[in-house]
């Protein structure tokens, strides 16, 4: 408790700090934002588990969310655009602007929410 006595007013004397009530304005946009861009951007996919990567897998095709999917090759590392087509234990058939692809689950690295910009080139 912090001692105001010394204070000439009596309002300014018996004031008690609202803590972190007169930030929660704040810290709850942040906070929304910051949720918000967690789920759009899953990172290390290849060290989830299988059960957690279907999971993840099956909330996007359920949803039919356009996502990209950064797959790795024998020697690079591509970047695909699009939506989920079908998916099963060990493979995920994923559907492009200009075609369709079999993908390995353990070949997926990262899948973020694909923007705005990103919808043109689906």
């Amino acid at each position: 408790m912090i001692d105001r006595s010394y204070l000439p007013f009596q309002s300014a004397r018996e004031y008690q700090d609202r803590k972190m009530a007169k930030w929660l304005g704040f810290f709850l946009s942040e906070h929304t934002t910051a949720l918000s861009d967690a789920f759009t951007h899953i990172t290390f996919f290849s060290e989830m588990p299988l059960t957690e990567k279907i999971r993840l897998l099956e909330q996007v095709y359920a949803n039919q969310t356009a996502i990209k999917i950064s797959v790795k090759n024998q020697k690079t590392i591509d970047d695909y655009y699009g939506s989920v087509s079908d998916i099963d234990k060990n493979q995920l058939t994923f559907k492009t602007n200009t075609a369709y692809l079999k993908l390995d689950l353990d070949n997926i690295l990262t899948i973020k929410q694909a923007k705005e910009e990103d919808d043109e080139s689906i």
